[in-house]
């Protein structure tokens, strides 16, 4: 199923016969569910704040958006696992002859006073998580609007004398929208519409570029100082000032793309919590009988529950399949276009 569904996948079980189990679990989990990657109206509004949000939250740990469930299955085994052994272990430590442990109450105690530790780590890397979120979303925004002003402001004040130049305007807008988005897909090409508006020598250009995203910007750039003398000069200033807050807010999509947050933090974050729930199972060996395996099932709940709050915030860190990055751009070629 991979970390998330992607929509290829969705389309290939939509083939499938309804009563498939298959096609069950994502009619049940997934197609049902709040799309993330969508532009959303009002009825995806309506869905969302309805009951149905209730019956989306109480099986949140199954299909979308995180398939957290599935993405943390080996981590939650090894902890039920462990579990067992520990149990197992303090069943044994007699007929054996291992070393007893005397001192569950201490263990817990100590687990009790490491929880508020764990809940602080966990919730600043949600925390940084979602900040990265919100910059890509701002500064993919920011993009948008910038490209968008760009080509309406010249097309409002070139389109009578000047219109081969303001269609170079919408142009390449939308060219440097579609190559932040190669970006961001870590695709090899521009996509189709872009590359349609281009000639057979600029989409060369742009193939061959080791940044294309920067080629588009520099490109704008230049049509800029080429309309700067048919533009009024209090216009010409305000477009300049577009350009430049669309060029650094591409600037930080590329560092967010290519560059994760601290990993040591992340690390420590995960591993902190994984080896808590572990050495969590140790207290289970003090006066371990046959009856001790009923903690099994509230142990697989409180490490599906730490180990979730891990999972989501590491899918925070990559925020670009949580974003509607597509529908962005097509809403940006269409604002440009019109």
């Amino acid at each position: 199923m991979g970390r998330l569904m992607g929509k290829g996948k969705v389309e290939g079980v939509a083939e499938e016969r309804w009563w498939t189990p298959r096609a069950l679990y994502t009619r049940a989990f997934v197609t049902s569910r709040p799309d993330p990657t969508a532009v959303w109206k009002q009825a995806d509004w309506d869905r969302y704040h309805s009951s149905q949000r209730f019956v989306d939250a109480l099986f949140c740990y199954l299909g979308a958006p995180s398939h957290i469930l599935w993405n943390v299955r080996w981590p939650l085994l090894s902890v039920v696992l462990a579990n067992c052994l520990c149990i197992l272990y303090g069943i044994k430590v007699v007929t054996w002859g291992l070393p007893s442990w005397q001192n569950g109450d201490d263990y817990r105690l100590s687990f009790q006073l490491c929880s508020f530790a764990l809940s602080l780590i966990l919730s600043f890397r949600v925390k940084v998580g979602y900040d990265r979120w919100w910059a890509a979303r701002q500064q993919f925004g920011n993009l948008r609007t910038g490209a968008c002003t760009l080509a309406c402001m010249a097309r409002n004040y070139l389109h009578r004398k000047h219109p081969a130049l303001a269609e170079e305007f919408m142009r390449w807008g939308v060219v440097w929208l579609y190559a932040i988005k190669q970006t961001v897909d870590y695709a090899p090409q521009l996509d189709a519409p872009a590359a349609a508006l281009l000639s057979e020598e600029e989409l060369a250009v742009c193939t061959t570029s080791h940044k294309p995203r920067q080629l588009a910007a520099f490109k704008m750039q230049h049509l800029l100082a080429e309309a700067e003398p048919h533009i009024p000069h209090s216009v010409m200033l305000a477009m300049q000032e577009q350009w430049g807050m669309a060029f650094r807010a591409a600037g930080d999509i590329g560092r967010l793309r290519h560059q994760p947050g601290p990993v040591g933090v992340a690390m420590l974050s995960t591993g902190f919590a994984f080896i808590w729930l572990l050495l969590l199972n140790l207290t289970y060996t003090d006066g371990a009988s046959v009856d001790s395996f009923a903690i099994l099932l509230p142990g697989f709940f409180v490490a599906l529950l730490i180990l979730g709050v891990d999972e989501v915030a590491s899918q925070l860190e990559d925020p670009w399949r949580l974003l509607p990055i597509q529908g962005l751009v097509d809403i940006g070629m269409k604002d440009m276009q019109a």
